[in-house]
């Protein structure tokens, strides 16, 4: 049996989601050269889904959904040598 919100393999569903948004943002950003393409918009979309259940989790009475909006860039950015590295813990 795992403890409420964790999978079997130990990461949180907290985790999960942030590491998924991660992997968008890795698709998306490329594909921003060409913003009104399918492929952008349909990664946009998705990225802010996963943003709006990340903000949910984190506080389901006030989610702040641009907040994580733009830790997922920061973290992107330093995925990609362009600013902080991404953080050891999530909140």
């Amino acid at each position: 049996m795992t403890r409420a919100g964790f999978s079997a393999a130990g990461k949180s569903i907290l985790e999960q989601i942030w590491a998924e948004l991660d992997n968008i943002m890795d698709l998306l950003m490329p594909e921003m050269k060409n913003p009104d393409s399918s492929i952008s918009i349909a990664y946009r979309n998705q990225a802010f889904g996963l943003a709006k259940a990340i903000a949910i989790i984190q506080n389901p009475y006030r989610p702040d959904t641009d907040a994580v909006r733009s830790e997922a860039m920061e973290r992107w950015m330093g995925r990609n040598g362009k600013g902080r590295k991404v953080r050891k813990s999530i909140k």
